[in-house]
């Protein structure tokens, strides 16, 4: 494994990240649209916290030097831009989301 200049701070992201995640997933009838959306924002920002923060590392542990940093960050933060799953998205359209998902928790008891 590369880095360690910065203890692996970029792994500290996982976990708030698939907290966050799963509540935009299934809190939708938990949380506001709007409260849904800075959720979003906050998985947006701290997945670029988390490509700047290994980047940074690498670079600063040597295994990067400063034009593979560069190189490295812009596909990185260019593949961040594609993943859907990271968009933001508007209102209009995470409200559709919310009601195409309405029936995502009802599940039907098992009859034996």
């Amino acid at each position: 494994m590369s880095g360690g200049s910065m203890n692996y701070f970029a792994f500290t992201f996982d976990e708030p990240l698939a907290i966050i995640s799963k509540e935009i997933k299934w809190g939708k009838n938990k949380w506001t649209p709007e409260t849904l959306l800075e959720f979003q924002n906050a998985v947006n920002y701290l997945k670029l916290a988390q490509i700047y923060s290994r980047r940074v590392e690498w670079l600063l542990s040597g295994d990067d030097g400063e034009n593979s940093f560069i190189k490295r960050l812009k596909e990185e933060l260019g593949e961040n831009r594609k993943n859907p799953e990271w968009e933001e998205i508007d209102r209009k359209s995470y409200e559709k989301r919310l009601t195409d998902a309405s029936d995502c928790w009802e599940f039907e008891e098992i009859k034996q």
